[in-house]
């Protein structure tokens, strides 16, 4: 059967139900590789869930080539109890884990690692790339982009360097304006596509929309990445894309700017925006109405405002804004 849906066991609840994960499956009639496509595990990120449906209602197994396996919902209980990052379930007393950092997961240790363990062993086995998105979580707004991270030794003639080579043009070939390279350092570790990409599989992620919303143009951007990879990759045929890209760029560092007191914050611009040295991102006012902070592009600095808090509640050493420096 061209279309099927494959129920993945991850772990037993204590009522004995067992927790399955769907995964949507469309074999094509002709031969080609196997992409993956991962969303929602973070629970309140939501563009990927509606892709993943899309895909499978739309695409033509007749004139696709390959492998295609859509996972819309890969943190369950995450999505169901609108949790914006975590599994809400116990790690061992450690609190409540982020799945996406705790890749590749571990079938001897606690429910959440279980999980992440059912996950990765299927996609390992089932793919030739993967993509992971995201959606801008409930609390910030975040410039659509691609992102990939580079694990490989500076050995370049490395398998691991070929797989980076990989996972840079999958990024570009989403047509996205923005792409986000990142250096795998231990602070990466544990995430999805960097641990997949360990595994020799290409793999990037994919931000679109902002605030846990979904709409139509956020919707259609992540739509057209989609299309686009499975062309580069020649799963599809290759089509004009829905919006020609004049240029893209790679940002290759990320600067934080948190906040040092506590407040309401007022934010003046929005991601995506060029910024330079002195332009001001907002201010935070406390419960007198007096500005307690003001939040300045710092010296020597001009780049792409990659991210800003949504929700105005702001703790001291909160970062509330981030800025990408381009090529």
């Amino acid at each position: 059967m061209p279309r099927s849906t494959i129920l993945l066991k991850s772990y037993s609840s204590p009522s004995s139900t067992l927790a399955n994960i769907p995964i949507l499956r469309v074999i094509g009639d002709n031969k080609g590789p196997r992409l993956s496509i991962v969303a929602a595990t973070n629970g309140t990120q939501y563009t990927g869930t509606q892709a993943c449906l899309e895909l499978y209602k739309c695409i033509d197994a007749s004139t696709l080539r390959g492998e295609l396996n859509l996972i819309p919902c890969a943190n369950p209980a995450g999505f169901d109890n609108r949790e914006r990052y975590r599994v809400p379930l116990n790690d061992d007393f450690e609190g409540e884990p982020n799945l996406n950092r705790i890749f590749p997961g571990d079938f001897q240790k606690s429910t959440p690692r279980k999980l992440a363990k059912s996950l990765f062993d299927f996609l390992v086995e089932s793919s030739d790339f993967l993509v992971d998105i995201h959606g801008g979580d409930i609390f910030e707004e975040i410039i659509p982009c691609a992102l990939y991270t580079l694990v490989a030794s500076r050995n370049a003639k490395s398998k691991l360097a070929e797989t980076d080579g990989e996972s840079i043009k999958l990024a570009h070939s989403t047509g996205m304006n923005w792409i986000i390279e990142g250096l795998c350092d231990y602070t990466k570790r544990g995430r999805l596509n960097v641990e997949a990409t360990f595994k020799g599989i290409p793999s990037i992620g994919i931000e679109t929309s902002s605030s846990g919303l979904l709409t139509a143009s956020n919707f259609n951007d992540c739509y057209d990445a989609i299309h686009n990879i499975m062309s580069e990759i020649n799963m599809l045929e290759h089509r004009e894309r829905a919006e020609q890209v004049k240029s893209q760029f790679v940002i290759t560092e990320l600067k934080p700017v948190r906040a040092h007191f506590g407040g309401l914050l007022r934010t003046t611009k929005h991601a995506g925006d060029l910024i330079k040295e002195d332009d001001n991102l907002g201010y935070l006012l406390d419960l007198n109405g007096e500005v307690k902070e003001t939040f300045d592009v710092p010296k020597k600095l001009e780049g792409v405002l990659v991210e800003q808090r949504t929700n105005p509640v702001i703790y001291s050493g909160d970062i509330v804004f981030e800025i990408g420096t381009y090529r």
